[in-house]
């Protein structure tokens, strides 16, 4: 919480076309990207939460092939979040 308020106010100072939700892309990439790093199977959830904020705020843009793009993540990180999960269950 504390990262996305900051960068809410980096962003609106940059004039973001949607500071709140570019702050929490940012903030959930960021985190998301340490988990994947530490071997925590939650990061896909991080990641999926990303993409559910980041398709409609394409899409809002007319932003279409990003949104697709990010659509196509978002079914890679469902993918990948069951198969590590099955994984880590299994050791």
């Amino acid at each position: 919480m504390v990262l996305t308020g900051v960068f809410y106010f980096v962003l609106k100072a940059l004039n973001s076309w949607g500071p709140l939700a570019d702050a929490w892309i940012l903030t959930g990439s960021i985190l998301a990207t340490y988990g994947m790093a530490r071997g925590w199977v939650e990061f896909w959830l991080v990641w999926i939460a990303v993409d559910l904020v980041g398709v409609p705020l394409l899409l809002q843009a007319q932003l279409y092939p990003s949104a697709l793009m990010y659509i196509v993540y978002g079914v890679f990180c469902v993918a990948g979040f069951v198969s590590w999960q099955r994984i880590e269950r299994r050791e």
